[in-house]
């Protein structure tokens, strides 16, 4: 990847804009319009290209384009955020354990998932990232998985996101994180040119104010040449459809047995305007980056040019807000699911339409 730290000051002109509140990865409160040069301000901007170039400078982890034949797919998670833990993160991170999920695993029909003690963990460690690459075996199919735990911060989630995937070569990315829908287990059909001036998180979950908080309303700027709506690259309709006895067999095990407390696959049909929190700016980026030759994130600050030889599928799936990161049971047994929509999810072939 051309990667291009520029370090000059840009002025600013910038007009206050309101802050809100949210659920997961969803913005609640319409933000005022902001005529400015950059999206992070100076110092946010300055941040998140130095602690980008710190991750790729660290010698240890990531992943590569080795490993076994099978179909590669990139997995993403979010740490903590606003004093809570984050069910993405504690999935992702249970992947990525050799001694505590297996090579050879499968979806336990009898519906006996037999977790082992452990402690859920969704830190993505002190450089706000942690990257791990591992063959797993699930339902009879090989994947190669690059699995990712991100400290939840605009733009910095994003370029480690598209770093490690020009590494690994995946055919899907799979991007996940906690939502604000109670019992649904959202497929996002789209994200937005859009951003809500919302703080991001440093890898303990503590709030980071200015220091990473959008002045802008876009996440890239017009002459991107970007469509303001870009679509996600799975069916999630099919999708939903090919997991859906799984979802209900998994609520049972969880003792969701009530209609009203059961999980369910939500299947968006567009893009959802409250979602424009950080879930839709690492969506909206990992997109873009398949349409434009230069994604110019931090306010320019950080511009990256991923080179692909085969453009990868992408797709963003939310879990819901009631999932219980506390309980070691539910996070294994989350992990199931997530493999089973993974491999649902490369199963699907390319669109023409897209490339």
């Amino acid at each position: 990847m051309k990667t291009k730290i520029n370090l000059q000051s840009v002025l600013l002109t910038v007009v206050a804009a309101l802050s809100g509140v949210w659920s997961g990865c969803g913005g609640r409160l319409p933000v005022s319009e902001s005529r400015v040069t950059t999206d992070l301000d100076i110092t946010g901007n300055a941040r998140v290209a130095r602690n980008f170039q710190t991750y790729v400078d660290n010698p240890a982890g990531g992943c590569s384009s080795g490993g076994s034949q099978g179909r590669r797919i990139l997995i993403s998670g979010f740490g903590p955020f606003n004093r809570q833990n984050n069910i993405s993160g504690a999935v992702v991170d249970v992947l990525q354990r050799h001694r505590l999920w297996p090579e050879v695993q499968t979806w336990p029909e009898d519906g006996e998932f037999a977790a082992p003690e452990f402690a859920p963990d969704d830190s993505s460690g002190s450089l706000g990232a942690k990257a791990v690459q591992r063959t797993l075996r699930y339902d009879g199919r090989t994947l190669e998985v690059c699995l990712l735990k991100l400290s939840v911060e605009w733009d910095f989630a994003a370029a480690v996101i598209l770093h490690e995937a020009e590494k690994f070569r995946p055919d899907f990315i799979l991007m996940t994180g906690y939502g604000s829908d109670l019992t649904g287990v959202r497929l996002e059909a789209a994200a937005l040119n859009d951003t809500t001036r919302l703080s991001g998180f440093d890898p303990a979950g503590k709030a980071l104010g200015d220091l990473n908080r959008p002045i802008s309303k876009w996440v890239l700027p017009v002459s991107s040449n970007v469509p303001d709506v870009l679509e996600m690259q799975w069916d999630n309709q099919k999708i939903s459809m090919q997991n859906r006895a799984r979802l209900l067999q998994m609520s049972g095990a969880l003792g969701r047995t009530e209609t009203d407390e059961r999980w369910k696959f939500v299947a968006m049909k567009s893009a959802d305007p409250l979602n424009n929190y950080i879930c839709n700016n690492v969506s909206f980026a990992v997109l873009a980056s398949m349409q434009t030759a230069s994604l110019p994130l931090a306010g320019g600050k950080l511009v990256l040019s991923p080179q692909f030889s085969k453009p990868p599928r992408a797709a963003f799936m939310h879990y819901p807000y009631e999932a219980n990161v506390a309980s070691s049971n539910e996070v294994w047994i989350w992990t199931h699911l997530l493999l089973s929509v993974a491999s649902s999810a490369l199963s699907q072939s390319p669109s023409p339409a897209v490339f």
